[in-house]
């Protein structure tokens, strides 16, 4: 009985404590940084850290305590989550195995892995208290009591034998009321944590109820913008497409237009050249005119020339043919002067 005792006792009063827990994990989020928040599991029992807002490196200056059965055979488990508003996102896990843990306080470091391979590590300071760890502090006698020597054995007297047992017990119960009185002010520190823990949890998740109100209202409000945008838009096509048909109608008239008016100006080009060809003509016959007209002129001028030459000599001729008859009348006169006298 006194050795169960024992293996209880000392199986009862191990436990873990967790602080300065820090991490530096990978950027798995697609909208911007993470929001992490770190998750133990240990024994049967889970606890959670708070959410860090949008890094890479969170950094919780919290502690949390975890009872142990049996430390050579449990592992810490642990998983880095990005908190979204709907979800988790795992972004690494990693363990550790109690064993490896020594009695009273250690740093570790431990790498985190996820699916597409390393994704960071986190580092806490670890607290080995009770018994069970590795250490000098930390071993317990779990085997049976070891068998004395008949001589060690008569050394005691019945009563000396029981008051050891008496006092043995007496200090494993005082120990176990103290270890009970230790984990009730621990649960009760839990259970304050707990309920600071559960109201803050309550007034993100009204925060994140309100948040949420508030997106789908926008969600609401947006769906009602894109209704009346895609209402817009189909009006818009609307009106595109007639101004499109408009469009091609205007354009077949002004094909046709430039056709009938290509028509007109070739047919006007036609009577221009037409015009211009009547025109040249014109010219060569008014000019053929002028020219038999100026060769009718150069004629008539020659002729008034020649007759007026004529009329010279005409006129000299006359004139010589007065001058002939006045000599000849002189003539007359003197040969009836003559006669005249000789009679």
């Amino acid at each position: 009985m006194g050795h169960f005792l024992s293996v209880y006792f000392f199986s009862i009063m191990s436990s873990l404590r967790i602080r300065n827990v820090g991490a530096t994990v990978k950027d798995t989020d697609m909208l911007g940084k993470p929001d992490p928040i770190a998750v133990f599991k240990v024994s049967g029992q889970t606890q959670a850290t708070a959410e860090q807002k949008n890094t890479t490196n969170p950094r919780w200056a919290e502690e949390f305590v975890f009872s142990i059965a049996n430390p050579s055979v449990e592992r810490l488990e642990i998983t880095v989550q990005d908190k979204d508003l709907f979800s988790k996102e795992v972004i690494g896990t990693g363990s550790i195995a109690l064993r490896d843990l020594q009695f009273g306080e250690s740093r570790k470091s431990i790498p985190l892995t996820s699916k597409k391979g390393p994704a960071g590590s986190i580092d806490m300071t670890l607290i080995a208290e009770g018994t069970g760890w590795g250490g000098a502090a930390g071993h317990a006698s779990y085997g049976p009591p070891v068998a004395r020597p008949a001589h060690a054995a008569s050394s005691f007297s019945d009563r000396d034998a029981l008051s050891h047992s008496f006092g043995t017990y007496r200090q494993s119960y005082e120990a176990i009321v103290a270890f009970f009185e230790r984990e009730d002010r621990l649960l009760s520190e839990e259970k304050l944590q707990f309920e600071e823990w559960k109201l803050a949890e309550q007034q993100l998740i009204n925060q994140q109820s309100a948040e949420l109100m508030r997106k789908q209202q926008e969600v609401r409000q947006y769906e009602a913008d894109l209704l009346q945008f895609q209402r817009a838009i189909e009006a818009s096509e609307q009106e595109i497409q007639e101004h499109m048909q408009l469009f091609e109608q205007q354009k077949a008239d002004f094909a046709a237009q430039r056709a009938r008016d290509l028509q007109h100006a070739e047919l006007q080009q036609r009577a221009l050249e037409d015009q211009q060809r009547h025109i040249a003509e014109q010219a060569q016959a008014l000019d053929e005119r002028r020219a038999a007209q100026k060769e009718v002129m150069l004629r008539q001028q020659r002729e008034q020339a020649e007759v007026q030459r004529e009329a010279q000599q005409l006129a000299q001729q006359q004139l010589q043919q007065q001058q002939q008859q006045s000599m000849l009348q002189q003539q007359q006169q003197q040969m009836f002067a003559q006669n005249f006298g000789n009679r």
